[in-house]
């Protein structure tokens, strides 16, 4: 036990309050990019959302990317959208579909 301000406290109360300190930087990195993809986004004519939902006590993130002419991709997994936001100024034709990390080739 360690003393804080006359009284007696545990000891895991400065590892609780580093711990929440840490998920705030990390939660502060994960706006940042979101932010990131959002200006990236615009940049090409895209509208960018983050949908999010709770089931029990799992908070779920989906990003949603429309591009100008209106079609619609969501991701689970943030670095995908980023690659898809990157792609966006060489996406194919309608009805052809993007997959990550296949270079884009015009005939």
């Amino acid at each position: 036990m360690a003393a804080s301000g006359g009284h007696w406290t545990k000891a895991s109360t400065f590892v609780r309050s580093s711990f929440s300190d840490e998920l705030d930087a990390s939660e502060r990195r994960r706006r940042a990019q979101e932010q990131e993809m959002a200006a990236a986004a615009k940049a090409h004519g895209a509208r960018y959302r983050v949908d999010i939902s709770e089931y029990g006590a799992t908070t779920y993130r989906r990003y949603v990317i429309t591009t100008k002419d209106g079609r619609r991709r969501s991701f689970t997994n943030p670095d995908e959208a980023q690659q898809f936001i990157k792609d966006l100024g060489a996406l194919q034709p309608k009805g052809e579909r993007w997959q990550p990390g296949i270079p884009i080739k015009w005939v």
